[in-house]
């Protein structure tokens, strides 16, 4: 199987395939945002790096949730779905209502080329 080329915001990501499910979440420090990466065919951790190191040069520290150790702060709620363009690597964002960040990450996917996925 061909690597994956996805860009988060200003960076493009090559991802290997995986024998199976893959995931990773990252989360902003002092903050209620989560970002999950998932795909069913590609290991997704070289994107929840690259979203740590791009947004780290805007001064936002995001962290790498160690494996079933993402932060679940109460009232998280889905901001966004995204897929890159072949909808094998998805982008959960969470965060709670009204706040910011969640809503901003959302953009920086989508002007990385992620579209967002609609309700059925």
């Amino acid at each position: 199987m061909p690597a994956v080329t996805p860009s988060t915001t200003a960076r493009t990501v090559t991802l290997r395939a995986a024998p199976g499910p893959t995931r990773c979440t990252d989360y902003l420090y002092r903050h209620s945002a989560l970002v999950t990466f998932s795909s069913q065919t590609v290991e997704v951790r070289a994107a929840c790096r690259s979203w740590i190191s791009v947004n780290a040069k805007e001064g936002q520290y995001w962290i790498e949730a160690a494996g079933g150790q993402a932060p679940m702060p109460a009232g998280l709620r889905a901001v966004c779905t995204l897929d890159t363009r072949k909808g094998r690597l998805t982008a959960v964002v969470e965060a709670r209502q009204g706040e910011v960040f969640g809503r901003a990450a959302c953009a920086g996917l989508m002007s990385a080329g992620w579209t967002e996925r609609r309700s059925r």
